[in-house]
């Protein structure tokens, strides 16, 4: 489908109206990130495809106008864990308060069989 100017322009000022529309709300206290399920048997599906699992850690992160907090799924802080990340989301001079989802994963060699 081909898009035209006058189409993203469109696009463009509905999501300003929308944007308009929302009402403000207090930043969550705590998030509720999604855990893991203890299941019997792992889910297996041959209509599924699945990519291999590096090893990595979901960081949720927390900006509430002044500071930035990164936690881990328990609500432990993680900015001493990951402080090249901290310092890095700073530099982006956020100007109001919003939650980052960030996926953290190791760099190295991987052999994926």
């Amino acid at each position: 489908m081909i898009v035209t100017k006058r189409r993203r322009k469109a696009r463009r000022l509905d999501s300003i109206d929308l944007s308009k529309q929302l009402a403000r709300s207090e930043m969550p206290s705590g998030p509720t990130p999604m855990l893991c399920t203890l299941v019997a048997e792992p889910f297996d599906n041959a209509a599924w495809i699945f990519e291999p699992k590096l090893d990595g850690l979901r960081v949720l992160g927390m900006f509430d106008g002044h500071d930035l907090t990164l936690l881990s799924r328990n609500q432990a802080s993680q900015n001493f864990q990951f402080p090249e990340i901290a310092r890095s989301l700073i530099t982006w001079r956020l100007v109001s308060r919003c939650s980052l989802l960030i996926t953290t994963f190791a760099v190295g060699t991987v052999r994926l069989e």
